[in-house]
């Protein structure tokens, strides 16, 4: 009913972002290039896919073959409008809600983070080169930024999407049509179910372009961790904590309370907030409040979630998240690195 009474807009909107699309590829509107290539990291459906820990597997595999990387973001709903240039060094004197959880999060986990935080990614990639010595720009979120053109375009695309056919906005759940998939050089179908119809889902994407398309599985690990108290639990050890809660914003909640409750721990109450949610110190102060009143032996949450909440809480309270791991086919891995020009 809902796809049906919104459908005039739908269509609507696929104009909207047809045109724009074609003024790009006739060449009415034209692209910036780099000092460096630049690889993007995106999607075409709203809500959370995965792009942040593909651009941490990327950044992270490339310094391990000496190609410095810098990632390039606009920091989903920042307070600052600013540029902001994210390191090890500068994070102190800022707070996550002037760049964005998933820049901040990149920084708490990224051995080495290189983070131009800027709407105008342009700008930030003159940032970038002028500051550091590197070999390659990730750009995230940059689907549909083709305000600067890159070498390498990875969209991450969830197998349910593909599978439930999803329409674009407001309608369904997708930015612009499938058939804006031809502009991908790579496609990553992703997944944290293990019973997957890869195959159907392939064979649906090949509709849509002839970009090599791998396979990313989402596993959850079975333990707690804490970096902040160097505590990493596994939920089968004796020590384990028994009773729960837990609280997610991030854009798929669901997925995180099931993994947690099918764990031999007791899930008794969790919180939702909305995705990319800041924490203010006012809410962090209530969590706690109703964790202490709950009687539960640890608050859970997601990574994203546990490293917006301020170091003192996490070094002093039994505050954990549940370590997600992608699992990559090497071959996307050794496809990516040849796109560098050597």
């Amino acid at each position: 009913m809902k796809r049906t009474l919104l459908f005039p807009l739908s269509l609507l909107y696929r104009g909207i972002v047809g045109l724009r699309n074609w003024c790009y590829d006739q060449g009415y509107f034209s692209a910036s290039d780099a000092a460096v290539p630049v690889y993007s990291v995106g999607n075409i459906n709203v809500g959370g896919t995965g792009k942040t820990p593909v651009i941490r597997y990327i950044y992270e595999r490339f310094a391990e073959e000496g190609y410095e990387a810098a990632v390039l973001t606009r920091g989903y709903r920042r307070s600052e409008k600013d540029e902001v240039v994210l390191t090890k060094d500068t994070r102190a004197d800022l707070a996550v809600e002037m760049v964005g959880d998933e820049p901040w999060m990149l920084t708490e986990t990224l051995r080495k983070p290189r983070i131009v935080v800027n709407t105008d990614r342009i700008t930030g990639a003159v940032t970038a080169t002028e500051r550091w010595d590197i070999r390659v720009l990730l750009l995230d979120d940059g689907f549909q930024y083709r305000q600067l053109r890159r070498v390498v375009d990875i969209v991450v695309v969830p197998v349910d999407d593909v599978l439930n056919d999803e329409q674009v906005l407001p309608g369904g759940r997708l930015r612009e049509p499938w058939s804006a998939l031809n502009r991908a050089t790579h496609i990553l179908l992703m997944s944290d179910s293990t019973d997957v119809a890869w195959d159907e889902a392939t064979t649906r994407i090949r509709k849509y372009t002839q970009a090599p398309v791998f396979r990313v599985r989402k596993t959850t690990s079975p333990c707690l961790m804490n970096p902040e108290q160097e505590i990493r639990i596994a939920l089968r050890d004796p020590d384990a904590p028994v009773s729960v809660i837990a609280v997610a914003g991030i854009g798929n909640p669901g997925s995180f309370f099931r993994n947690l409750a099918a764990m031999s721990v007791d899930l008794t109450d969790h919180r939702i907030y909305h995705d990319h949610y800041p924490y203010p110190e006012s809410e962090q102060r209530r969590i706690l409040e109703w964790y202490r009143q709950s009687g539960a032996d640890a608050l859970v949450m997601t990574a994203k979630d546990y490293y917006k909440f301020d170091h003192t809480y996490r070094r002093k309270y039994p505050i954990y998240f549940l370590p997600v791991h992608l699992m990559f086919d090497e071959r996307f891995y050794q496809r990516i690195l040849g796109e560098l020009p050597r």
